[in-house]
């Protein structure tokens, strides 16, 4: 009897634990820093109960204004970055740059950026920074301009088209 006792105290545990082998423990989501051992949970994003979807392009029509002192044969080229920040569903960012075709004093230069976002609301805003730089040649200027146009509501179809000026 003592010894049919000692099998069940040491095979009940076996079985008991065998059932729960698949399972995995319940886990929270973070970081844990390997070198102080501290463990920083990640913050829970709640989606958009009916997300939005954005698909669209944004084309930004530049006309920068060319300082005399930069010599005609130095490449300038045009940059694009557009984001949105939405602390409860996603954040997006993306950006494109072209070569300003120019003349004497002034050129344009255009960029299209296409984006498929999922977004809170329609209320959600979009971020839009341009920027217009010289390349480094030799012999050459390097003078760079930007500006930060204000919030929009995000486009969710079709074209958005904008005009910029930027002077060098």
């Amino acid at each position: 009897m003592k010894i049919w006792n000692f099998v069940m105290a040491l095979t009940v545990p076996l079985f008991a634990s065998a059932s729960h082998a698949g399972e995995s423990a319940p886990a929270i989501a973070g970081f844990l820093n390997p070198q102080t051992g501290a463990f920083t949970p990640r913050l829970a994003l709640t989606p958009a109960a009916a997300p939005v979807a954005a698909a669209a392009t944004l084309t930004v029509t530049f006309t920068v204004k060319i300082n005399s002192s930069i010599p005609r044969a130095q490449p300038i080229t045009c940059a694009l970055n557009i984001s949105s920040y939405d602390a409860s569903f996603a954040n997006y960012a993306t950006a494109d740059s072209y070569v300003v075709k120019s003349s004497a004093s002034a050129g344009t230069c255009t960029v299209s950026i296409p984006y498929i976002w999922q977004i809170a609301t329609t209320a959600t805003t979009m971020n839009l920074h341009p920027g217009v730089s010289t390349t480094f040649a030799a012999g050459g200027l390097y003078r760079s301009s930007s500006a930060s146009v204000a919030p929009f509501p995000v486009p969710t179809t079709g074209t958005k088209k904008i005009a910029v000026t930027l002077a060098l």
